[in-house]
């Protein structure tokens, strides 16, 4: 077996793109999400980890406005999967946050903090709401 790489997506991963997302989470919905994401008129970052050849992972950051207090702040929205380059390179783009899009009970346990318990509202209308523990 070979190293795994880490890159930037290319127009030809379409389908291997879209196969990783409905294999991850045994559904359309969120392979549909992606592919709207990924068509929408945005300066995203998106990063496939191939394997041999073939696209095994894939993670999309769209950009987003986090409405502070003093002034709109450009930050990212992780969605539907985080891995630890694609945090990286979103530091190196310079952006000051990233949220992510995703189940708290999940994400919590890989160090994502809620973005509420530290001040922030939703930067987007499809984040759902943290269920009560």
């Amino acid at each position: 077996m070979g190293a795994v790489i880490i890159r930037f997506e290319a127009p030809d991963d379409d389908g291997a793109i879209r196969s990783v997302v409905r294999a991850a989470f045994g559904q359309d919905v969120e392979a549909d999400l992606v592919d709207a994401l990924r068509a929408a008129p945005l300066e995203t970052l998106s990063f496939v980890a191939e394997l041999d050849g073939a696209v095994i992972r894939h993670i999309t950051c769209t950009p987003s406005l986090l409405d502070a207090p003093l002034r709109l702040v450009d930050v990212l929205a992780v969605c539907p999967l985080a891995v630890a380059h694609s945090l990286r390179e979103a530091e190196v783009a310079g952006y000051p946050l990233v949220f992510l899009e995703g189940d708290w009970s999940y994400y919590s346990r890989l160090g994502f903090g809620r973005a509420d318990a530290l001040g922030f509202c939703s930067p987007s209308l499809r984040i759902p709401r943290p269920r009560s523990r």
